[in-house]
């Protein structure tokens, strides 16, 4: 019976009233003790409190501690006058009070500390400039001693430049001709060198192609040309080989334009000696649609014609040797340019 509870509740916002209405034993089963706002000289004090142990001098503390007692005490007298008013309400509490004095003092003692550093520099700085001051009047005299040597021996030095100039001067031409020349002749040759071996690289990509197709050619004879020029209707293979060929030669793809070619007694010269290095862009983009598929290979039309077989590693072989031949044509135009 002897127990007593005690716990506080702020009336700032709905949130009392709104407790008061969910638990009525609040209002009729409790005592209630309002604390009322503080008076002006209560707040001086506080004030005066904790301005008195930070470090705010002595002459400045009770002017301040008025000035927050006093803006405190205005704020509530307009929040009262507001609430009346506009009916709107402006809780000014003690726990507002006591943060803008601890605020004040946190500021003071961070500015009291940024301005104390502040003069620590200035004052190292200006004994620094004093030191120099000093240093540099010890420096200038024995500056204008040196300076006087210097000029001496600056003088004999320029009366012994013009005799070795003048005595080296046609040496220095000739020999900064000389290692112009050399520096020259060794970068166009190191240049050269590399034009050369990329130009070889390149090649050496299509020569193997090219030398396959070209043996599978010799093996080649009339008998095996007449072989495929006796077809009336010849194979799928055989008619896309020969419409390969025709592509190569800039010729109609065509088997009757095939059988006119076939029967020129010079056709086998004729691909032998092929110009294979002025192939067109044109005629290069219209072999790659046989190129490109799968089937088109000299295997495949080989076990239907040994010499649409031959004829088809041509194709191929003047296809990559022309892609090439793209590359390093340029190459040896700068090789023979330089």
């Amino acid at each position: 019976q002897n127990l007593h509870v005690v716990f506080c509740l702020s009336y700032i916002g709905t949130t009392f009233a709104d407790y008061c209405r969910m638990y009525p034993s609040l209002v009729s089963c409790t005592t209630a003790i309002w604390l009322l706002p503080w008076p002006g000289e209560a707040l001086t004090e506080v004030a005066l409190k904790f301005l008195t142990e930070g470090e705010l001098e002595e002459q400045y503390r009770v002017p301040v501690a008025e000035v927050f007692g006093n803006a405190h005490v205005a704020v509530t007298d307009y929040s009262t006058q507001m609430y009346a008013k506009e009916k709107r309400m402006n809780y000014v509490t003690p726990t507002n009070y006591l943060e803008l004095v601890q605020g004040y003092m946190s500021m003071l003692i961070s500015k009291q500390k940024k301005l104390g550093a502040s003069a620590d520099k200035l004052r190292n700085g200006l004994s620094k400039l004093d030191d120099a001051r000093v240093q540099v009047a010890e420096m200038s005299i024995d500056l204008e001693e040196k300076q006087q040597i210097c000029d001496k021996k600056s003088k004999e030095c320029e009366e012994l430049l013009v005799v070795i100039v003048a005595e080296r001067s046609k040496a220095d031409v000739q020999q900064a001709q000389v290692e112009a020349d050399s520096i020259r002749i060794a970068k166009e040759e190191k240049e050269t060198k590399v034009i050369a071996d990329d130009a070889t690289r390149d090649l050496e990509k299509a020569m193997p192609a090219l030398e396959a197709a070209m043996d599978a050619l010799e093996k080649l004879d009339k008998k095996s040309i007449a072989e495929v020029k006796a077809y009336a209707k010849p194979p799928e293979m055989v008619m896309k080989t020969m419409c390969a060929v025709m592509t190569v030669m800039e010729k109609t793809p065509s088997w009757a334009q095939a059988k006119q070619e076939l029967n020129d007694v010079q056709f086998l010269a004729k691909i032998k000696g092929f110009d294979k290095d002025n192939i067109k862009d044109a005629t290069l983009r219209k072999i790659e649609k046989y190129t490109k598929d799968p089937n088109f290979t000299p295997k495949a039309v080989g076990n239907v014609s040994l010499a649409a077989g031959a004829l088809c590693q041509w194709v191929h072989a003047m296809k990559i040797y022309a892609e090439v031949y793209r590359e390093v044509e340029p190459k040896r135009n700068a090789l023979k340019r330089a």
